[in-house]
């Protein structure tokens, strides 16, 4: 597969996932009563945006997350609505790892369970050693012949190990807040800005993997076309 078509291969996973879990924790929301206001289908710039159902659709061309909000059109940015503060505490964590829990079942479903659980756990360290992510995107790329529903399990079991990091504003860091304030009696946490180590932390593994994702890409591609060379000759 050539480094375009490699390109066009990950982003279609990414954006298929990414459908998957936002519709999946908008349906869980409105469920239980904490209907969203905001649904966004990617990080960074939007590309075009809907009203349907009382929120706003948004996708981008960096379909690499999926967060909602809950702010009323009346209030402030950053405040908490009613409906999430009426929520119980096993309801708020249930739509806290909601985006996990769809992506772990997700792989559940296209890998097995064991399989599963299996690519989740080696997930963790895979996901913050950035140092090796070329060769990590290198062996995703290779499995490919082995069909779309194996890789979509893979990247889904990757993204739910991903999810549960603590930090900010990822749900691993948001359900360890929600405990600890629950535990102090305090109530539901408002939405705050992201905190500036948060933010450095995540723009390391961001751009570790952005680096990574380019030159695995390209390293796969090359040894595509070297293949490719030494087949016709």
């Amino acid at each position: 597969m050539s480094a375009w078509v490699a390109i066009a291969w990950l982003w279609l996973h990414a954006t298929s996932i990414t459908l998957l879990t936002g519709l999946g924790m908008a349906a869980l929301c409105w469920a239980l009563g904490a209907r969203p206001t905001v649904v966004r289908f990617h990080v960074g710039p939007t590309l075009f945006a809907f009203k349907l159902f009382g929120a706003r659709w948004s996708l981008g061309p960096l379909t690499m997350g999926t967060s909602l909000s809950f702010n009323a059109d009346d209030e402030p940015e950053g405040s908490v609505p009613p409906a999430w503060q009426r929520l119980a505490f096993p309801q708020r964590l249930v739509l806290i790892s909601s985006s996990v829990l769809i992506l772990l079942l997700f792989a559940c479903i296209c890998l097995g369970p064991a399989r599963a659980l299996g690519s989740m756990l080696s997930g963790f360290e895979q996901v913050v050693n950035v140092l090796r992510a070329p060769e990590r995107v290198e062996a995703f790329l290779s499995l490919r012949p082995l069909g779309v529903r194996t890789t979509l399990g893979v990247f889904a079991a990757k993204l739910a190990a991903f999810n549960l990091l603590p930090l900010p504003p990822l749900a691993g860091f948001v359900l360890l807040r929600e405990v600890v304030r629950t535990l102090r009696k305090q109530p539901p946490a408002e939405t705050t800005s992201l905190p500036i180590w948060g933010f450095v932390l995540l723009l390391v593994l961001w751009g570790g993997w952005a680096w990574g994702g380019i030159k695995g890409v390209w390293n796969h591609g090359a040894k595509y076309e070297a293949t490719e060379a030494t087949r016709r000759q």
